[in-house]
């Protein structure tokens, strides 16, 4: 359901180098926001 899954990053990382392609990373919305923090 959500693409932010270790099984999910890992296969679509495993069809990238298969082409050619460079690993991509994925992250959640918690890693990149900071709602609520000082900063944010």
């Amino acid at each position: 359901k959500h693409i932010v899954r270790l099984e999910k990053i890992q296969g679509f990382n495993s069809v990238n180098i298969d082409m050619g392609y460079k690993p991509i990373l994925i992250y959640s919305p918690m890693e990149v926001t900071r709602y609520g923090s000082k900063d944010g």
